[in-house]
């Protein structure tokens, strides 16, 4: 079909022109197709808490709720997808200036979604069934970590490493940390101190049952020692500002009149994290000491 546009100018305003040229080049099938929408691939990741964890292929931007996980994204070089982290989050020096999401066990939900992370990791203490329909409803995903065991601290480090693409860097890491682990293993002796982790100076609290810091013990060649007993051979102190000295309710216990308290950080010993590498050395140390004294 031929059309002259010659007679549409002598005969028509300037816009209807316009409209009409446009109306001709829709009709002739010349235009532009919007680019179809690009579906973004899943994958499902289960978190310590046994959750099926919907995620994107890859996980770019991150908030971390808990201390140890924020360790370990910078260990396996992650540390640039953190977008957030909470107020406890010290360590290394770089998570310093990282934006805060709030208290590790109370966050703050408006801040988090501001942040617009793809995955939150938290702390199974945080009581995140509080928040996770919340943040899921605006398809942010959280990760829940809760390790009882040495290694399942193991199994959280690789599991990390997974949802952020260091699969290698964080396999390496656990590695490091087992071969540390079995080497304080080998120098166990037959005497197995009776050891108490004070986790607060004005109560006689310690770690739970279902705790790593007593399977942290038990691999330094200790037994943990129950806080009813109250009669520890040896006292670790899980020291900070204000839980530096044996409870009241310790002063006569064998570790106290024997001399046998120890301090360790707390960010050191309660974190699970890489360094509870660290910390299994110097609890191996200082339950040595006493296995070689007379």
């Amino acid at each position: 079909m031929y059309i002259d546009y010659r007679s549409f100018r002598r005969v028509w305003p300037t816009g209807a022109w316009l409209l009409a040229a446009l109306l001709v080049g829709l009709s002739t099938g010349c235009y532009t197709a919007a680019p179809p929408h690009r579906e973004v691939k899943k994958r499902v990741v289960t978190d310590d808490l046994g959750r099926p964890v919907e995620l994107p292929e890859r996980v770019d931007d991150v908030v971390s709720l808990v201390p140890g996980v924020t360790e370990t994204i910078y260990a396996i070089g992650a540390g640039s997808k953190l977008v957030g982290v909470s107020l406890q989050c010290d360590h290394p020096a770089e998570a310093r200036s990282v934006s805060k999401a709030g208290d590790p066990l109370k966050p703050n939900i408006e801040t988090i979604v501001a942040m617009k992370p793809q995955v939150v990791f938290a702390s199974a203490a945080s009581r995140p069934e509080d928040f996770i329909k919340s943040l899921d409803e605006r398809e942010i995903k959280v990760m829940v970590i809760d390790p009882k065991t040495l290694d399942d601290v193991f199994a959280s480090i690789e599991r990390i490493g997974e949802v952020l693409g260091q699969r290698d860097r964080a396999a390496d890491l656990v590695d490091e940390m087992k071969t540390r682990t079995a080497r304080v293993a080998s120098g166990f002796r037959p005497y197995r101190p009776k050891v108490f982790v004070q986790i607060a100076e004005d109560s006689l609290e310690g770690p739970g049952r279902d705790s790593f810091v007593n399977d942290l013990i038990t691999r330094s060649g200790g037994i943990p020692a129950e806080p009813a007993a109250a009669d520890p051979d040896v006292i670790v102190i899980a020291e900070t500002s204000t839980n530096r000295e044996p409870s009241g309710s310790l002063r006569n216990s064998a570790a106290v009149k024997n001399r046998r308290v120890y301090r360790i950080r707390a960010d050191i010993l309660l974190r699970p994290g890489p360094r509870l590498a660290d910390a299994i050395d110097m609890l191996s140390k200082h339950i040595e000491d006493i296995q070689r004294s007379p």
